[in-house]
């Protein structure tokens, strides 16, 4: 395999889900990544979202860029699948304030691989997660970048997301309104929910001493889940950000205030998924239906939202 950047790492880390009802109606577009965890010494790899992205979806599509016999990207070439009953198949964080839901992507790589499919994909290392020390070291603001769908949009002609920019607005090391979350000043649209967060420093980064630190830092901070609306009385609202395919007028005004889960409630999933490790060491996935390699199904555009 080629070496990849991280940033590319990142890039490609992510997975765009289009939802659907038992009828096969659109329901939405949102955004998931693709995340290592380590349980009881097994590499255990989730594909990781909202709960409010997968609610009430019946399928759920996805597209993965296929790879070559050394594993690199084969841009323009894709397989398209689609899982049924998938909400049943997810499983939900505990907490009802914590919108994540977590599906063991093992089950997906094993199957495509027994039909010769290989896919290129990478997987966020649970040591991206930042420690509370490291936390409570960082900046009120710091730099960051989130990595989704925002508006359903992509590059599907070779599969890539969409990167924004801007800063937290809160710190990430103290509970938002005690719950924990922190929020992000950059443009958070619908398509947006399930998108990683990332503080991304290449080549140097601030320091507490006012001075500059040399080297690349990057850290998984959060996953955005909801952004913050002033509707037409001028009260905030917050709106969760997956994308409808239905086209909705409202008065409500973006003041891109966006709001996002600490990485660290991942590692809550270690937990839940540690019990069926130790009653089998594979899950199964149902309902699975490989397409062809071009782009037939849904391709929701701005003008449909």
């Amino acid at each position: 395999m080629k070496n990849f950047s991280l940033l590319d790492q990142l890039i490609y880390s992510t997975v765009r889900l289009e939802v659907f009802n038992r009828e096969n109606i659109p329901i939405g577009v949102g955004s998931a990544f693709l995340q290592a965890l380590s349980i009881d010494d097994c590499d255990c790899g989730l594909l990781i979202t909202n709960k409010h992205v997968i609610k009430d979806a019946y399928f759920c599509k996805f597209c993965f860029t296929l790879a070559d016999e050394n594993n690199n990207p084969i841009f323009g070439q894709k397989i398209l699948f689609r899982i049924g009953d998938f909400e049943s198949q997810c499983y939900l964080h505990p907490n009802p304030d914590i919108d994540l839901c977590a599906l063991p992507f093992g089950p997906i790589y094993n199957y495509l691989k027994n039909q010769g499919i290989n896919i290129f994909f990478y997987r966020l290392n649970e040591g991206l997660i930042p420690s509370d020390d490291i936390l409570t070291s960082l900046e009120y603001a710091e730099d960051i970048i989130m990595i989704g769908y925002p508006c359903g949009l992509w590059d599907k002609e070779n599969n890539l997301p969409i990167i924004r920019r801007g800063i937290t607005a809160s710190h990430t090391a103290k509970d938002y309104n005690n719950k924990p979350y922190f929020l992000t000043d950059m443009s958070v649209f619908g398509g947006s929910s399930g998108s990683p967060i990332f503080i991304y420093n290449p080549g140097h980064y601030p320091n507490k001493e006012g001075g500059l630190s040399l080297g690349n830092r990057i850290f998984f901070i959060g996953i955005n889940f909801a952004v913050f609306h002033y509707n037409i009385n001028g009260q905030a609202e917050i709106i969760s950000t997956p994308v409808k395919d239905s086209l909705i007028f409202n008065a409500n005004i973006p003041n891109n205030i966006g709001l996002a889960i600490q990485s660290k409630k991942i590692l809550d999933f270690k937990e839940i998924f540690k019990p069926l490790l130790k009653k089998s060491q594979q899950y199964s996935i149902e309902n699975v239906e490989v397409f062809s390699d071009q782009y037939k199904f849904g391709n929701p555009n701005p003008e449909n939202f």
